[in-house]
């Protein structure tokens, strides 16, 4: 009888895991109202993509590079 009203005392006994349940609910609300309200901003992979884009324009740069030059290990034509 965990859980009904008691008429012959006006006293109801409460279920044991209704705070927990109650908790539960709050934590769930809390939590999708911070990740609904999140603005999408990760700094570290912000960061991570500039490197990564920095290091890319390097690659990019070292290749043209190689190119304007003759390719990797291109013998200067002056020296035949």
């Amino acid at each position: 009888n965990v859980g009904t009203v008691h008429h012959e005392h006006e006293m109801f006994e409460v279920p044991v895991f209704t705070f927990s349940f109650y908790m539960l609910i709050i934590i769930h609300a809390c939590s999708t109202m911070y990740f609904a309200t999140f603005n999408g901003k990760y700094l570290r992979y912000e960061a991570e993509e500039e490197k990564k884009a920095k290091k890319e324009a390097k690659r990019e740069r070292i290749l043209a590079e190689m190119q304007a030059n003759g390719g990797y290990g291109a013998v200067d034509q002056g020296m035949n």
